[in-house]
C-alpha cells in the first residue's frame, strides 16, 4: 500500500528582528517583511490560507509575537526560550489558550 504525501502547509516565519515572511514547506520565500509590518503581513498572508507561525527570532522579540499572532487563529511553534521568567511563559500560554491557539515550544 503506498502513503499518500501530505497537504503542502503555508508558515509565516518571523526568523529574526530584521525580516518577517511566509514561506511554504519548501523552502521557498513567498513574501518579506519588516518586522513593523507584522501584523500586515500575517493578514496578508492568512488572506493565502496560512497553516502556522514559526517564531525564531531573538527571545526579547517573542512577547509581542506571539500575542499578535495569536490573533490569527493558526498553530504557533516558537524557539526557546519562550520568555525570560516562567509567569511571563505562562501568561503567553494563556494567551494562546483563550484564543485556541496551539502554541509549542521547541527544545
Amino acid at each position: 500500500s503506498t502513503v499518500p504525501f501530505p497537504k503542502r502547509k503555508r508558515i509565516a516565519q518571523a526568523e529574526d528582528i530584521s525580516s518577517v515572511g511566509s514561506v511554504s514547506t519548501d523552502d521557498t520565500p513567498q513574501h518579506a517583511f519588516p518586522p513593523s509590518d507584522f501584523s500586515d503581513s500575517l493578514s496578508q498572508s492568512s488572506n493565502n490560507g496560512i497553516d502556522g507561525i514559526i517564531i525564531s527570532s531573538p527571545t526579547f522579540t517573542h512577547a509581542s509575537l506571539i500575542r499578535e499572532s495569536a490573533k490569527y487563529g493558526v498553530p504557533i511553534f516558537v524557539e526557546k526560550p519562550v520568555d525570560e521568567t516562567a509567569d511571563k511563559v505562562q501568561h503567553l500560554f494563556d494567551i494562546c489558550n483563550h484564543a485556541s491557539v496551539a502554541l509549542c515550544c521547541g527544545f
